[in-house]
C-alpha cells in the first residue's frame, strides 16, 4: 500500500468539501496567506466552481479543520516520512 493510497482511505466518509480542500491545502495555505477580508468569500467561489456546492460559513469552518488536521499530520511523521507513533490516527 502506498502513501498517496493510504491518504485516499483517510479521505473516505469526508465531505468533498474536505476532500477538495485537503487535496489543495499547500496551494490555498499560501494564498490565504496573502489575503485579507473576503478571502473565504473567493475560497468558496472556487470550491463552488470545482463542482461543490456550499457555503461561505462551510468552508471556512471545513479550512480551519482541514488545517489543523495537515499540522497534526505533519507532527506525527519523522523526518524520514514514516510514522513517528502507532497512535497517529487514533482520535
Amino acid at each position: 500500500m502506498t502513501l498517496q493510497s493510504l491518504e485516499q482511505y483517510s479521505l473516505d466518509g469526508q465531505s468533498a468539501t474536505y476532500q477538495w480542500l485537503w487535496k489543495n491545502h499547500d496551494e490555498i495555505a499560501l494564498w490565504i496567506a496573502s489575503q485579507g477580508k473576503g478571502r473565504y468569500l473567493v475560497l468558496t467561489k472556487a470550491v463552488n466552481a470545482a463542482g461543490i456546492k456550499t457555503s461561505r460559513a462551510n468552508v471556512r469552518t471545513v479550512w480551519l479543520k482541514v488545517a489543523a488536521d495537515k499540522r497534526a499530520a505533519e507532527r506525527h511523521q519523522s523526518p524520514d516520512g514514516a510514522s513517528a507513533g502507532a497512535s497517529w490516527g487514533r482520535h
